[in-house]
């Protein structure tokens, strides 16, 4: 009775120390993959700027080498802060670029951290290079109005700069009101134009970027784009539904056999 109850608990014994050692040994496979990994690529940081909601960008060099595609995500370590964390974010920068980018939001205490580092040593410059960007258009296209709440300091704060140069166009749609000339929508849109006009702020993005309703013409619009920058490559970057992504991809695809425009399609995943 002894030995046989001597056998059952080692045995139980064993069982759990299986259940231990393997996620352990995995964890730390995973933890000196990642070491290595991180050895084979020197990235220095070239910029960073800070935007309001405690948004920091960072600028880095692109090791000789490293390739990627639209919408990858890196590992990210401040050893100022901590020398055994590891963030992921989302690459920012297209893989054409010479450089990298992320942008980091502060939500937990390790990024507030870095955002008050780069923020008292003065890396937010108030001058910013293009990079070569001649034009850009920005489409924020939302059924729910809180939305717009997402961007809103960065679209005052690029309006304010981008009003003498005119380098950044912005459109915002609002899809779950009827398309204006529609009798639906007729009172909101004169509401709207008259407090636009008033204070020059839109009354349904609380941004001086004008709401416009319904979906945009998505044909009108690369039409546009490809009268205005004949010959010329334009990247389209997207994030949001599937289904639009693939009737972007699409128009992209078409736009090029019709048209002497290059349109470049990149989708953004999470």
């Amino acid at each position: 009775m002894f030995m046989s109850l001597l056998s059952h608990t080692v045995s139980k014994c064993m069982q759990t120390w299986v259940y231990v050692v393997i996620p352990v040994m995995i964890y730390l496979g995973e933890r000196m993959f990642r070491m290595v990994r991180s050895m084979a690529y020197e990235s220095k940081i070239l910029d960073a700027m800070t935007y309001p909601g405690k948004v920091l960008s960072l600028k880095m060099t692109k090791p000789a080498g490293f390739r990627y595609q639209s919408g990858v995500y890196v590992f990210v370590q401040c050893p100022q802060v901590s020398k055994f964390e590891w963030h992921p974010f989302s690459l920012t920068s297209a893989p054409d670029d010479d450089h990298l980018s992320i942008h980091i939001r502060s939500l937990g205490d390790w990024s507030y951290h870095v955002y008050d580092m780069f923020h008292e040593e003065g890396c937010a410059a108030n001058h910013h290079s293009a990079n070569g960007l001649r034009k850009a258009y920005f489409y924020w296209v939302t059924r729910e109005q809180g939305s717009f709440e997402w961007f809103r300091d960065i679209m005052k704060e690029v309006s304010a700069r981008d009003s003498k140069q005119g380098v950044i166009e912005m459109y915002n749609y609002l899809t779950s009101v009827y398309q204006e000339g529609d009798k639906r929508s007729v009172l909101i849109s004169a509401i709207q134009a008259l407090h636009f006009a008033r204070h020059g702020i839109d009354i349904i993005s609380k941004t001086p970027v004008r709401t416009h309703f319904s979906r945009p013409n998505w044909p009108r619009v690369f039409h546009g784009l490809a009268r205005k920058h004949i010959g010329e490559r334009i990247g389209v970057f997207y994030c949001g539904p599937d289904d639009l992504g693939r009737q972007l991809e699409r128009l992209c695809h078409k736009m090029n056999m019709r048209t002497f425009t290059r349109f470049v399609f990149h989708k953004e995943h999470f």
